[in-house]
């Protein structure tokens, strides 16, 4: 039923997936500690079957542990499976919570990433594109350039729904700090006030990381 929605009104579809059964129920359990992969595979084979058969957008989206900087195997599993595209991210953590990239993982995660490129390359080379999203992205903004304001689409082109109904500019900041970063729901619409302060709040002129950074708009 849901598939039939997304098919009926051409969605484009990313689906949160970070691979191979030991990365993904790693990171991914149920609450009761069993692993989610197999359900998720179960559920993702359709998926991809209704996307071709449909012509619909799609593509996985992974996120990189400590545990796992090396995400090609994942990536070339997905790629059999029969995803034209993966984007593939650092996972957005603390130094004590055993996720984060450190100066021992991210080598690893930086060959991984040349790899992935690669592969790019290659295959669309070879006729048989795999797209790596992140490196369109990044070309996109360097060959095109338009100054970038934020370091990603969350409240400027894209808002999450959270199960009760309140609109949030991303899924990762669903409930945090007290709803802080609300926006609305859905019953009573989008708060454009809320809105453009999150917006300004998140900008990377106003970041103090990002503000003297040569990259900063193209990041």
């Amino acid at each position: 039923r849901k598939l039939n929605f997304l098919a009926e009104h051409r969605f484009t579809i990313l689906l949160s997936w970070d691979g191979l059964p030991e990365v993904q129920d790693y990171a991914r359990p149920f609450p009761s500690g069993r692993g989610t992969y197999d359900i998720i595979h179960k559920n993702a084979e359709s998926m991809v079957a209704r996307c071709l058969q449909d012509d619909l957008e799609f593509a996985v989206r992974g996120i990189v542990t400590s545990q796992f900087p090396d995400f090609m195997p994942s990536v070339r599993f997905f790629q059999d499976m029969g995803f034209p595209a993966a984007c593939i991210s650092p996972v957005f953590s603390n130094e004590t919570d055993g996720f984060f990239l450190d100066e021992n993982t991210l080598p690893t995660f930086f060959k991984a990433n040349k790899e992935l490129i690669d592969l790019h390359i290659d295959s669309n080379l070879d006729g048989t594109p795999f797209n790596s999203m992140n490196l369109l992205l990044f070309m996109q903004k360097v060959l095109l350039f338009s100054p970038q304001r934020h370091f990603c689409w969350a409240g400027l082109e894209s808002v999450t729904v959270s199960p009760s109904g309140e609109y949030y500019p991303c899924f990762s900041w669903a409930g945090l700090d007290n709803n802080k970063y609300s926006m609305g729901h859905i019953d009573t619409g989008l708060d454009t006030e809320k809105r453009g302060n999150y917006l300004d709040e998140v900008g990377v002129d106003n970041l103090n990381h990002c503000e003297t950074c040569w990259s900063r708009n193209i990041c």
